[in-house]
């Protein structure tokens, strides 16, 4: 699979027990696990059918468990001259990943956290917008208004104003893709000072179940199984350890 620079290009799970992991996400998405091993301090690749959808690894002193989304770039240092540039602050600097690509990873100034690749040999995810992937990407903030200035800048998306929810929902795509890939989404309901995020969608045929079985596994419901017209039956929760995503069986299209 190929991305445009300024699309998400990878997802990973930063997680305080990665066999707990493991074994909550194989139950609910079907996915297989690679151990890169102690070189690569025991980094996982996350396969689904076989193919690369993200990864799992350990959490860094001071990280909370999070799943973090991943912005193709053509130079990770210039990113970094641009999110500084924008007012963003630098969470860790570019670093070589065993020349596969090089990672840097960024807060924006609503304190929302996000990383960037700069692909080598390593490509990206091979699988992406199918079942058990991820399939959207969306920015929850009390307002957006700052973030839309500031990864225009970063990445120079293109935002369409839509209708999707009673509040502005700002669509996004990068310059030159064919596919809309996430949204800016203001949520008033974020309490006052609490840091601007980053959700994943991933695609599934039938959220109530897989809602229910992750509950049985330790996982936390924060917006129950909800259907939205032309969009289709949406959630979203945490793992056992804290890690916000959300589930998405998309409406048929056409």
């Amino acid at each position: 699979m190929s991305y445009t620079d300024g699309e998400p290009n990878w997802v990973d799970l930063g997680s305080p027990d990665l066999e707990a992991s493991k074994q909550f996400y194989a139950q609910l998405f079907g996915w297989e696990f690679t151990d890169l091993g102690p070189e690569a301090g025991h980094y996982h690749f996350v396969l689904s059918g076989g193919k690369q959808v993200g990864g799992l690894g350990p959490l860094q002193p001071g990280q909370s468990a999070a799943w973090t989304t991943y912005f193709q770039v053509p130079d990770a240092d210039a990113t970094t001259k641009a999110v500084t540039g924008a007012g963003g602050t630098v969470r860790f600097p570019v670093m070589d990943v065993m020349g596969q690509n090089d990672i840097a990873g960024f807060s924006d100034p609503s304190g929302g956290e996000f990383a960037v690749s700069r692909p080598k040999l390593h490509a990206g995810a091979e699988v992406m917008y199918e079942l058990n992937t991820p399939c959207w990407f969306e920015y929850s903030a009390r307002e957006v208004k700052d973030a839309r200035d500031f990864y225009a800048s970063v990445f120079g998306w293109g935002v369409q104003q839509t209708d999707i929810t009673e509040n502005e929902y700002l669509t996004l795509k990068a310059p030159g893709a064919e596919r809309e890939f996430g949204a800016l989404m203001p949520n008033p309901m974020l309490p006052e000072g609490h840091a601007a995020y980053w959700g994943i969608y991933f695609a599934v045929t039938d959220v109530d179940s897989l809602v229910a079985k992750a509950g049985d596994m330790g996982g936390t419901v924060l917006m129950p199984p909800t259907s939205m017209e032309n969009v289709g039956r949406l959630a979203a929760l945490t793992d056992q350890h804290g890690a916000i995503f959300s589930l998405l069986a998309p409406a048929p299209q056409g």
